[in-house]
């Protein structure tokens, strides 16, 4: 249903960068990337789906917008056409993002003197010029640094790490418990590669590397998950060997190694418990993975770090304030 003219008050995507969360503004853009509707269960239950596309305008700014519900799958949603949105929803994911959820108005190739020279300054010239992202999709470095704090239950209502590229998070949690029943805690790798050495065994840790192609004396790396706990839930998050010597208090897998030989392995199972239950502020990527033809969400540790009360009090204070 066509939006009555003259009833937007469009915002240019450079300015959003200093708009509020929460606040609902008006755009106009060119589709510069459309991602394919993707439909998850969330937490409730309850099937649904979204959609991820990149817009752009004459600011030479793009941000990207996520629409969810029955409009995530509309045909209209292509790229290189111009597509006007009333009330887009402020936030702060992916450092600055709109989204859109079922019945957001918007309108694709609006007859509008707005879309006529977006479309025209698109065809002549802005085609050929690469937009900066005001958003920060996936992939670590800003990303991963920046990472929004949210609970493990926001995983599914957010629809995390359904995208090309994974998504990044942080958390306030407990590590209650470092999974031991499984058989392997460690994979034998290349020194230098770090890649796995497929020939390579328990007893004798010397194989070759076909990454580097040559033969090489292998060394165990940490590859486990750990039950964490925040304050809506659970989920089992994996750490990979940096991270998993920083939570067994520096110890490799190769030191490591001999107490599980022993039997009974009561001594590794005690230094394991030993560190578990810490609390921490802790960034995790989340992608979703493919396991025996089943599709997964993956939740993999990046860092953490011990709960800085003081801090986290002011944290809590500043946004008491906000909401006030």
């Amino acid at each position: 249903e066509a939006i009555p003219k003259g009833n937007y008050t469009f915002i240019p995507i450079d300015r959003l960068e200093t708009v509020a969360d929460e606040t609902f503004v008006d755009v106009i853009g060119i589709i510069t990337q459309c991602d394919d509707p993707v439909t998850y269960t969330n937490k409730a239950g309850k099937e649904v789906t979204k959609r991820t596309l990149q817009i752009a305008d004459r600011s030479l700014k793009s941000v990207e917008v996520t629409f969810f519900g029955s409009d995530a799958p509309d045909p209209r949603l292509i790229t290189n056409v111009s597509i006007s949105i009333k009330g887009a929803k402020v936030g702060s994911w992916n450092t600055k993002s709109l989204t859109c959820f079922s019945g957001t108005p918007f309108e694709t190739s609006p007859d509008l003197p707005e879309s006529h020279d977006l479309v025209g300054w698109w065809q002549r010239e802005g085609h050929r010029i690469a937009p900066q992202s005001i958003s920060t999709p996936g992939g670590g470095g800003a990303a991963a640094a920046n990472a929004r704090r949210i609970n493990f239950a926001d995983i599914e209502n957010l629809a995390l790490g359904q995208n090309t590229m994974p998504d990044h998070f942080s958390t306030n949690c407990y590590i209650t418990h470092i999974k031991t029943d499984k058989r392997t805690l460690w994979y034998i790798a290349c020194p230098t590669c770090k890649k796995k050495v497929l020939s390579a065994d328990e007893f004798n840790l010397e194989g070759h590397c076909e990454k580097c192609n040559k033969t090489v004396m292998g060394a165990r790396r940490w590859i486990f998950s750990a039950l964490c706990n925040d304050v809506s839930g659970s989920r089992y998050v994996s750490f990979f060997d940096e991270m998993g010597m920083k939570l067994l208090g520096g110890k490799t897998a190769d030191e490591l190694a001999p107490l599980k030989e022993q039997e009974p392995s009561t001594e590794f199972d005690q230094y394991f418990l030993k560190h578990s239950f810490q609390r921490c502020i802790m960034k995790c990527s989340v992608k979703s993975d493919s396991w025996n033809d089943e599709a997964r969400l993956k939740v993999t540790c990046t860092s953490f770090t011990p709960v800085n009360y003081v801090e986290e009090g002011r944290n809590m204070l500043a946004e008491i304030k906000q909401m006030m």
